[in-house]
């Protein structure tokens, strides 16, 4: 069965480990995409918050995505719903670039008119399309409060709200404090502002309760608004076992409905670990984009769901609504 995913971090680990797209260590690379079947990835720029350098590390990632798409043949720039319709035939993997922390393209000691030029620069650099960008990541800064914080809607968040107005840019609520989630949500609704909304490798509250994981309130918006959420593979996010995952899901169909746009966000990142060490984000046989056909064999095996339910979860969910931003922006 095919995979499309909402968000993985290669190029971070490009930037950062200054690793190759082909290191197994990275969980997510070409390799290991082609071995789980992935035809879809969203690959985030990601960028820690700081005074000056973050928009240098965004931008730097930005290049690397275009390096890929130019350079890896397994690979294929989406942006246009015709390139989706090509994936099939052609037997790449369909990619789209994303920003994880506003703080890729404006610092906290930047000028906001800069930071909107640092941002075009990066929308040119990878295709012209740009699938989602999240405020935050687990801290605040100048645009809102991230999960680890009770800090809400920023000046320059509301800039960058009515930014992404009519762009075809979802804003992503996977590193919202609540606070800034719902303030988000009121600011699109009383702007009147046209914005995708998504979540793109969240967990459900109900579940586990950590407060990076969604509550019932919010995930009901997002999907009410015509949003995707999708479910990562973290232990701490997930609980005591992968049984957790299963949970993610099955309560997705019980609360919002059997068709409810759930997704793959698998989140996949490169972390250092000795040999002998126990895996300490990922269980067990869950740890890289090549684990993606045992995962699909457990969902059947759990006769939860139908075959429809699978296959729209692992791939259908996601590539309607990337059609969708494609096809009305």
């Amino acid at each position: 069965m095919q995979i499309a995913d909402s968000h993985c971090d290669l190029l971070a680990y490009l930037l950062y480990d200054e690793g190759h797209q082909y290191d197994e260590v990275a969980r997510c690379s070409v390799p290991q995409l082609k071995a789980g079947n992935v035809i879809f990835q969203t690959l985030a720029i990601y960028t820690n918050t700081s005074e000056e350098s973050s928009s240098t590390s965004g931008y730097l990632q930005s290049e690397l995505f275009k390096d890929l798409v130019e350079e890896e043949t397994e690979l294929r720039l989406i942006n246009s719903a015709e390139d989706l319709e090509d994936l099939e035939e052609s037997r790449q993997i369909g990619v789209m670039a994303s920003i994880e922390n506003a703080s890729g393209f404006c610092a906290e000691g930047e000028d906001i008119a800069d930071g909107f030029k640092n941002l075009e620069a990066i929308i040119d650099n990878v295709g012209g399309r740009l699938l989602y960008i999240s405020l935050t990541h687990h801290h605040k800064n100048r645009f809102g409060g991230g999960n680890y914080t009770r800090t809400g809607l920023k000046d320059d968040g509301c800039r960058l709200l009515d930014y992404l107005d009519g762009r075809g840019i979802a804003v992503d609520f996977s590193h919202t404090s609540d606070k800034l989630a719902y303030d988000i949500l009121n600011y699109i609704t009383t702007q009147n502002l046209d914005i995708p909304v998504m979540a793109s490798h969240s967990n459900l509250r109900t579940v586990h309760k950590h407060r990076r994981n969604l509550p019932t309130e919010i995930a009901q918006e997002i999907l009410e608004r015509g949003g995707v959420i999708g479910f990562n593979w973290i232990k701490e996010f997930l609980g005591k076992n992968w049984g957790y995952y299963i949970k993610n899901i099955a309560t997705a169909f019980d609360t919002f409905g059997e068709d409810a746009a759930i997704c793959m966000g698998t989140d996949f990142f490169h972390t250092p670990q000795l040999e002998d060490e126990e895996d300490s984000d990922f269980f067990e046989g869950y740890q890289t984009a090549a684990d993606y056909p045992t995962m699909v064999e457990a969902l059947y095996a759990t006769n939860l769901f139908n075959e429809q339910q699978i296959e729209n979860f692992t791939k259908n969910n996601l590539l309607n609504f990337v059609e969708k931003v494609l096809v009305n922006y």
